[in-house]
């Protein structure tokens, strides 16, 4: 006779088992590949900042130190692996992430859903802080209001560059680094600084700032936290790095290291503590893992909770990137498509006053050179020669920066950035265009003796140093993007800021790649124009 009890006992405890069984496939993680390297390696390596005191600094010893240095040191040993601090900027953080050159990014990173789009961020965030300003000591503004209009400094793919530009209608000049963009700010040529709260707050316990001021309260108060590459979303080294952050919280990391460092921004992070210590009445965690691996809504921030619905030309924009794999953000973002527009007219701008300027002192230079002017001729002649052998940009850090600097120090001048570019643009290239001008003098002597180079004479000059100086014009065309280095905002730096918040280097590469090839070949075009109309027997290229 069967034994009822043990029979029912035992189905009991069979569907007890497959339903184990059940949850462990629903709850099972996807590997990692990141993180498989990552122990495979023994190293993790980890995109960090080195100008942002007190979250990343080199202190006296050379060491990188600070507060998310701490959290990235705590995140090796529990890997058990050794940690590789690779230095990353505002600019190429996100690039050297999609590229491999880092596993992750703990590096002042501010959460927002457009960054969301082109990698993973980890929940919960590690800090939450605001954007604020640094002002001058001549400036007297108290509020938000008072800055709209003014003029200042910031960070090239800074996330709060677009909503404060915007909401407060400022005029920024966006620099590759921190130490750029305060050299701007202490030579004049911005009224403050605007960059997270806690750096600003640091930086004013500086002597060198003594006398700034940063009265604003905090805006745009946003989540930092650690992304890593798309791909690995919802796999092992996603929820490793949640489950620690999480962690942090509770075990009290973050207070202490917090504390050790000087960091604090409004509520945080008390309100983190308290939601992420929390629990019910069964002594479990309130924000734990569910089935899917995801914390509960809850414990999220709402936006990154909601899908982002989209309409009209931003919804056919996100669908071809969805679709294959091209973000063209300049097509349906109104600010992204303003940044190239406004960048394209600075380039051309720049390319078309750097033309004219280069043609003016070359022709100049070449006719006192060639006057044979006692002492004068030989100074111009030298001086143009030494331009011709010294690179445009590290003109332009001398001019901008330490002549600019000075002259707004000792006499209230500020040198504009775009007269700055299209002077040392012509400098560079006007010595090209004396020589090619020289040699055809040279040249034209052989049969006419007595040729001098002047206004009535340069024509002939011209006609056989043509070629010369069409190239040396077309490489002005191609240089005009280093102007971007003294925060002229031309194609070359807005394309910047757009892959710095998009994250889509190829697309944005491809795109410049195409348009300077047709910003060139329009001044090409335009050369062999006016070739042909002053010079009808040249045959064009």
């Amino acid at each position: 006779m069967v034994n009822k009890p043990r029979v029912w006992r035992s189905a009991a405890g069979l569907i007890t088992l497959l339903l184990a069984a059940v949850s462990s496939v629903s709850a099972q993680v996807p590997a990692s590949p990141v993180l498989t390297a990552i122990k495979e390696a023994g190293i993790v390596r980890i995109g960090v900042k080195t100008d942002v005191e007190p979250f990343g600094l080199i202190n006296p010893s050379g060491e990188v130190v600070g507060f998310e240095i701490d959290l990235a040191k705590d995140i090796a040993e529990r890997l058990g692996v050794r940690l590789v601090k690779v230095p990353v900027s505002t600019e190429t953080r996100f690039q050297k992430l999609e590229l491999g050159e880092v596993d992750l990014l703990l590096a002042t990173v501010g959460d927002s859903l457009e960054r969301r789009k082109i990698a993973t961020g980890i929940e919960p965030g590690y800090f939450e802080t605001g954007v604020t300003v640094m002002l001058r000591p001549d400036q007297g503004l108290k509020d938000w209001n008072a800055v709209r209009g003014k003029t200042l400094c910031a960070l090239q793919g800074a996330y709060f560059n677009r909503p404060t530009s915007e909401r407060y209608l400022l005029n920024l000049q966006t620099y590759k680094t921190v130490r750029d963009a305060l050299l701007a700010v202490n030579g004049g040529r911005c009224d403050g600084f605007l960059y997270n709260a806690p750096a600003i707050k640091n930086l004013l316990k500086k002597a060198e700032f003594k006398g700034y001021s940063a009265p604003f309260p905090e805006a745009l108060v946003t989540p930092w936290t650690m992304f890593i590459k798309r791909a690995e979303g919802g796999k092992e080294f996603e929820q490793f790095l949640g489950n620690v952050t999480a962690d942090w919280y509770r075990n009290g990391m973050i207070t202490k290291t917090a504390a050790t460092w000087g960091v604090s921004s409004s509520s945080w992070p008390a309100d983190e503590i308290e939601l992420w210590t929390r629990k019910e009445s069964d002594g479990s965690f309130t924000c734990s893992r569910g089935s899917n691996g995801l914390w509960p809504a809850e414990c999220r921030r709402v936006e990154f909770v909601k899908s982002d619905d989209a309409t009209g030309l931003r919804a056919l924009g996100l669908a071809l990137k969805e679709t294959t794999g091209a973000d063209l953000s300049y097509v349906y973002d109104a600010y992204d498509r303003g940044q190239v527009v406004q960048g394209l007219a600075y380039t051309m701008v720049v390319t078309a006053l750097s033309i004219v300027a280069t043609l003016v002192l070359g022709v100049m230079a070449a006719m006192v050179s060639e006057a044979r002017i006692p002492v004068l001729s030989r100074v111009v002649h030298v001086l143009m020669s030494f331009g011709r052998l010294v690179p445009p940009l590290l003109m332009m850090y001398l001019l901008f920066f330490g002549v600019g600097g000075v002259l707004m120090s000792q006499y209230a001048v500020k040198l504009p950035a775009l007269f700055v570019a299209v002077v040392c643009l012509a400098y560079y290239s006007a010595a090209i265009v004396m020589n090619a001008l020289h040699e055809a003098a040279v040249l034209l002597r052989k049969s006419k003796p007595a040729f001098q180079l002047t206004w009535t004479s340069i024509a002939q000059a011209i006609d056989y140093a043509r070629w010369p100086i069409k190239q040396a014009l077309i490489n002005v065309t191609k240089m005009s993007m280093i102007a971007s280095a003294i925060a002229i905002p031309e194609l070359l730096s807005q394309v910047n800021l757009i892959m710095a918040e998009k994250g889509n280097l190829v697309v944005m590469m491809c795109t410049l790649l195409v348009a300077y090839y047709l910003i060139t070949s329009f001044w090409i075009r335009a050369f062999t124009f006016l070739e042909s109309r002053f010079y009808p027997a040249v045959q064009k290229l």
